[in-house]
């Protein structure tokens, strides 16, 4: 299961949607579009969907 996955893992891991795990080394940035919906971009091009639940989360961890 990816939760316990993500237990394993070092912190620089963080959950982006309910399905995918991001390495925080290997982002590049967020990208915002004009629905409000947010993406995370990395160093390689690739794009996932961030859900909100987990921008939320990763806005808090970064506000710290």
């Amino acid at each position: 299961r990816l939760y316990e996955l993500e237990q394993q893992l070092p912190s620089s891991f963080i959950r982006i949607n309910k399905s995918a795990l991001a390495n925080e080394m290997a982002l590049d940035r967020f990208a915002v579009a004009y629905t409000g919906a947010v993406d995370a971009v990395f160093k390689c091009g690739y794009r996932e969907y961030v859900s909100r639940r987990c921008f939320a989360e990763i806005k808090r961890r970064y506000d710290r």
